[in-house]
């Protein structure tokens, strides 16, 4: 890995040389490419520049240096923010990091592209969970459960989502419901105990 950081790296020297040279060609009168307008030039230079900070922020990533893999993700962004792997694997980074509000940031981003992709908005729940924010990590399982109703860990997931809310009763709704699929689970049964008994419901409980 630290050899492939360095070709990586004397690499994104070489396209950067040659984009500043370009850069400069531009502002003189005469295109130095006649036969290649301005724009295409430049998404051809561009295309090694994202390809490279891209593969060298994979290889930061592997070495778990996730803050100079979210710099290298960014950068290619720069370039082109329309980049999603590097969107995805920016957003993996902060996470690992716990920069989980730029990481939700980036996953906003994706679903503001794939709006059907369920993944994007779990991982998100997932992170808002993780930030205390239990209201809205529920509405984004909610989403997903609308497409997704059957899926049961779904159900266990935006109860403990409501719980850390304070919406026990709607936490005891979603394991009523995961005990329908499971009526032999006795854990489920003990945990909607245990949350009617913080309800106030003791005899239920």
């Amino acid at each position: 890995l630290d050899l492939a950081i360095r070709e990586f790296t004397k690499a994104l020297e070489k396209i950067e040389k040659i984009i500043q040279r370009f850069k400069r060609f531009q502002n003189q009168k005469e295109n130095p490419h006649p036969l290649m307008d301005d724009q295409t030039l430049l998404k051809k230079l561009n295309m090694p520049l994202i390809q490279n900070y891209f593969f060298r922020g994979e290889s930061f990533r592997k070495k778990c240096l996730f803050a100079e893999a979210e710099a290298d993700y960014t950068k290619a962004l720069e370039v082109d923010p329309q980049h999603l792997k590097s969107r995805i694997m920016r957003l993996e980074a902060r996470d690992a990091l716990k920069k989980w509000k730029p990481a939700i940031d980036d996953l906003t981003f994706l679903l503001e592209k794939k709006p059907d992709d369920t993944s994007p908005l779990a991982k998100r729940a997932h992170l808002y969970f993780e930030m205390g924010l239990g209201e809205q990590a529920s509405l984004d399982y909610t989403s997903i459960l609308k497409k997704e109703p059957f899926n049961i860990p779904l159900y266990l997931k935006r109860a403990e989502a409501k719980k850390s809310s304070g919406d026990l009763k709607g936490a005891i709704e979603d394991y009523s419901k995961v005990i329908e699929f499971k009526p032999s689970d006795a854990k489920l049964y003990y945990k909607r105990g245990h949350l009617k008994f913080l309800s106030g419901a003791k005899k239920e409980g």
